[in-house]
């Protein structure tokens, strides 16, 4: 992995570090487990779905929050430093889930998912696009991938981040169409896409693609 990935991974920890600090867990995962609740009726996302499942970039406290556990897996490399620094939230949960701690593009994967859930971590890649081909290649003929991102609405300061950089927590910088190409190309077909957010910068993004 390179060095704007790695540095990328120390300030995400970080991160959850400062926003879990003096957070009562209880509270926390009740607010949680809403928030991914109200997200996937906003947007028509199943809660209780079929098949294998898989979430990437789960964090420590994830969409796993409210998906069905006895076929889910969840895959995030800062697993371990999840569970030793914040046990009182991720101690209820990953004891009962398959994990991965491996980033993305070290994946190889034995099973073939029916939904995979990529909310708010392809930006975080260090290789998009063998990140996107791993992902393909782990869903079913019909599967189903749920992805939200960060996309540049201007050119000008796409450009500018990917060259400063300006957004240090995520090494990818593109734009809406430029991620739907990059699916199309590994073999995706884009089912529905909605604005989650907007922001000065950038539109937070939820795209649904089939295989």
């Amino acid at each position: 992995m390179d060095l704007r990935w790695n540095i990328a991974q120390a300030l995400e920890i970080r991160w959850w570090n400062w926003y879990l600090k003096g957070k009562e867990p209880g509270n926390y995962l009740k607010w949680k487990r809403q928030y991914w609740f109200d997200f996937f009726q906003r947007f028509g996302i199943p809660v209780s779905p079929s098949g294998q499942l898989l979430e990437v970039g789960c964090g420590p406290a994830g969409a796993f929050l409210i998906l069905p556990k006895e076929n889910l897996t969840v895959l995030d490399p800062l697993l371990p430093v999840y569970r030793r620094k914040h046990p009182e939230i991720t101690q209820a949960y990953f004891d009962e889930l398959n994990t991965i701690e491996v980033p993305i593009e070290q994946w190889s994967s034995p099973a073939m998912f029916d939904h995979i859930f990529c909310f708010n971590v392809i930006n975080h890649t260090a290789r998009l696009d063998l990140s996107i081909e791993k992902l393909a290649g782990a869903m079913r003929q019909g599967a189903r991938l749920y992805l939200s991102v960060d996309c540049h609405r201007y050119r000008l300061l796409k450009w500018l981040f990917r060259a400063i950089p300006g957004d240090v927590l995520h090494p990818q910088q593109l734009g809406a169409d430029e991620y739907v190409a990059k699916f199309r190309n590994a073999g995706l077909s884009l089912v529905e896409s909605g604005l989650i957010r907007r922001e000065p910068i950038f539109d937070y993004q939820l795209f649904i693609f089939e295989k």
